[in-house]
């Protein structure tokens, strides 16, 4: 994608999906990706240090030596969101890390720890003011729409069991003009000893725990030479 050649590498592969409902994007169709900047991290390292231990917050003075002005700004906005905003154990929590070292992590908008990391700009700052950990400067070098890549594809075949409702459904159509036809179940499709009717045998309400696991226990040993017996507790 980068070097320009996804049509390309693309074109001529039909993807094959578990499930279409992984192609519905209902968050952020894009992803930014980043690397480390190796020019700007020293500026950025040398704006945070003066601004930790004790700088004006004031745009207008004149920034630390070498430093590009509008460089300085950026810097001075995050520093100053996180004295205002970021508060500890409602945006980050400080824990040990895999390295036994003080780390700041991102909370999610409830406040929990997240499955997956989160990142932001101030996150950098309070991990250098805090743990003492060297932020890096970071600068975008590719932006990828999840769907406009799917449709680089020659094509796209999955099965699903449900597409969940007709939004689902017209998603699907009109962002990969997706053709929509019904398999028979497999069962359905048997010679000779086709797919029995499920019949419902019975709801039982008994008094208490004890009663209720004897009649179970009783169940079990009735049908399980008869069929596979399942007990969900």
């Amino acid at each position: 994608m980068v070097e320009g050649k996804l049509d390309e590498e693309l074109q001529n592969i039909v993807l094959i999906v578990d499930e279409v409902d992984d192609l519905v994007v209902n968050e952020r169709p894009n992803a930014h990706y980043v690397k480390t900047d190796v020019e700007q991290t020293p500026d950025l390292q040398a704006c945070y240090t003066k601004l930790r231990d004790g700088w004006s917050l004031e745009v207008e003075q004149d920034p630390p030596e070498g430093i590009d002005h509008n460089f300085w700004i950026r810097a001075c906005s995050v520093v100053r969101y996180c004295e205002d905003h970021i508060q500890e154990g409602t945006h980050y929590r400080v824990i040990k890390g895999e390295d036994d070292r003080d780390e700041v992590i991102m909370l999610d908008d409830k406040g929990n720890v997240p499955k997956v990391p989160l990142a932001a700009p101030w996150l950098q700052y309070m991990n250098y003011k805090l743990c003492g950990k060297d932020p890096l400067a970071q600068s975008r070098y590719a932006c990828v729409c999840t769907p406009y890549i799917f449709n680089k594809y020659a094509g796209i075949f999955g099965l699903t069991g449900s597409v969940g409702g007709k939004e689902e459904l017209k998603y699907l159509t009109d962002t990969y003009s997706a053709v929509k036809f019904d398999v028979p179940r497999f069962l359905d499709t048997c010679i000779g000893n086709a797919r029995k009717v499920v019949k419902n045998h019975g709801v039982e309400l008994h008094d208490d725990e004890a009663a209720l696991t004897t009649r179970v226990v009783q169940l079990c040993r009735e049908y399980y030479r008869q069929v596979p017996v399942l007990v969900i507790a």
